[in-house]
């Protein structure tokens, strides 16, 4: 099949090319930033928008900051990330790193995996084995 109008057709197509080498510059701010990258953001902005702590306090290599209250969490076939939120030592993580470890504390009574689960105070926490 010829095309009906060949020129017109490599002048769009050309120009399209053309278009998608030229550089766009992106104007997101938000994202993930390595920690020893941290120092190097907009200070006064993130504390405009409510920033309360030094940046030292978020990633210190040199000392004691919350880089050094996460940890490595795993159950069963997978592991992620967690932080401790007490001095007691209890940890947060996100749901599908420890959801192996509800579903493996369930029984047919009590099926955590589909009902979730909350402890309301110390002695209802639920011990993981693994």
């Amino acid at each position: 099949m010829i095309a009906k109008y060949p020129r017109a057709l490599a002048l769009v197509l050309s120009s399209l090319l053309l278009v998608s080498f030229i550089p766009v510059s992106v104007l997101g701010d938000e994202g993930m930033f390595l920690p020893d990258t941290l120092s190097q953001l907009p200070l006064a902005k993130l504390k405009q928008r409510g920033l309360k702590i030094p940046i030292t306090d978020i990633y210190n290599p040199a000392g004691p900051s919350i880089k050094d209250a996460v940890v490595r969490v795993g159950f069963g076939s997978g592991y992620g990330t967690g932080e401790f939120v007490s001095a007691e030592g209890l940890v947060l993580t996100n749901h599908h790193v420890a959801f192996d470890g509800l579903v493996a504390a369930s029984d047919a009574a009590k099926d955590y995996g589909t009902m979730g689960y909350v402890a309301m105070n110390r002695s209802e926490e639920l011990p993981l084995t693994g």
